[in-house]
This record gives structure tokens, sequence and C-alpha cells, in this order.
């Protein structure tokens, strides 16, 4: 195994390692010593990779998001050129959540699903605003999907991904 794959293999022992314990108990509760005795990590290679916790379930968020949008992209910028619209972005942001339900759901109940919105910013604002009106409108447009997310996942995620793409088309605002 050369640098790569052993760095690759630290970092994705510990995520799942660190998911586990989060089950059980609050981030701030997790040891380094007991993430590195349960992902059999040495506390080194936690700190080659990781400046804490919350930088696993950061880059754990950073790498699944964007594996789902780089599989997806071309479709979702073909839509962009073809309409001038977002919608199979913003629904599929739904039914990848649905898909990976399990870990939004830990994320949100343990006080972490803010570490998506610095990937949701990466996909969904792709141009640099130009003047203080177009910044002010992008975050409203982030933090609005960002609202939207936090509160499917705090009702239990009812409506299915497919409804929540109905109501998200019937939006005004085009970024």
């Amino acid at each position: 195994m050369n640098n790569t794959q052993k760095q690759t293999f630290a970092k994705n022992e510990l995520t799942k390692a660190l998911l586990v314990l989060l089950k059980e108990k609050e981030l701030d509760q997790i040891t380094v010593s007991e993430l590195s005795r349960v992902s059999q990590v040495s506390r080194v290679s936690f700190y080659r990779n990781f400046q804490d916790m919350k930088a696993v379930l950061a880059d754990y968020c950073n790498t699944i998001i964007m594996t789902w949008y780089h599989q997806n992209e071309d479709r979702f910028e073909q839509e962009h050129q073809d309409f001038g619209r977002n919608d199979e972005l913003l629904a599929g942001i739904f039914q990848h959540l649905k898909d990976n339900e399990d870990f939004y759901k830990l994320l949100n109940q343990r006080g972490y699903l803010r570490l998506i919105v610095p990937v949701l910013k990466r996909i969904l604002l792709t141009k640099r605003a130009d003047n203080n009106y177009e910044v002010y409108l992008e975050s409203f447009y982030l933090y609005g999907m960002y609202g939207w997310i936090k509160e499917w996942l705090d009702r239990g995620l009812v409506e299915s991904p497919e409804e929540i793409e109905v109501w998200l088309k019937a939006r005004t605002i085009k970024i």
C-alpha cells in the first residue's frame, strides 16, 4: 500500500469509527484515544489527517456530497444551459439526503448539519457575485436551501424528494 492509499484507508476507518461512536454519544464526549482504539488507527494518523473531530465530519460531508455531485454534474449543467434553472440539482440534493438519511439525521440530531453549508455553497453558487445585491441574494438562496433541508430533516423527511422537487420548481428566484 502506498502512502496515499494508507492515508485514504486511515481517513475511512477514522470516519467509520466516529460515525459509530456518534450514535452513542455527543461529539465532545469522544476522545481521540477512543476513536483511535475503535478505528484501530493511531493518534498520529488522526492528527496527520484531521485537526479535530468536527473536521472528520466536515470531510465526510464534503466527500459524499461532492461524489454525488460529480456523478451528476453533466446532467445538472445541461439543464442549466437548456433552461437557465437548476431544478434537477435542487431536487437531487434532497434525493441524496434521502439516500444517506441515517448520516444526515445523525448529523442533524447532534447539531452538526451546518457542516453541509460550505459544500452546498460550492455546488449551488458556481459564479462569483459582482456586487452586494448579488452577494445578499446568493446568501438568501444558500441559507434558504439549508433551511429547507434542516426543516425537512427536523420533520422526519415526511415528504418524498419528488414532492420537494415539485415545490422547488414553483420557486421564483433563479440563481
